[in-house]
């Protein structure tokens, strides 16, 4: 789903019907600079790659709102980022 300049990142879901993963999709393919959107409505969440020298998290989420559908950072996804975050700063610091 992802390419070399692509950033991941999941949003879990709220207030959505069975349609609007159609729409979500649509939406943020419209906005350009998005690479690749998996939708999974049964488990409430939505998979976005995207180039973040270009759009920013903010961008997503007001996308996704204007298909109609709340969202936010899935924690489980900024939990994740917290920790490679950690992991890169020690790398840093290793001789």
């Amino acid at each position: 789903m992802t390419t070399a300049a692509s950033t991941r990142i999941v949003f879990e879901l709220s207030d959505y019907c069975p349609s609007c993963g159609v729409d979500v999709v649509d939406h943020l393919f419209r906005l350009g600079d998005v690479h690749g959107v998996n939708v999974d409505l049964a488990a409430g969440r939505v998979e976005v790659a995207y180039d973040a020298g270009r759009l920013d998290v903010r961008d997503l989420l007001v996308t996704i709102g204007g298909a109609g559908v709340m969202a936010h950072p899935a924690r489980s996804w900024e939990r994740a980022r917290g920790q490679l975050t950690r992991v890169m700063e020690q790398d840093r610091r290793q001789p």
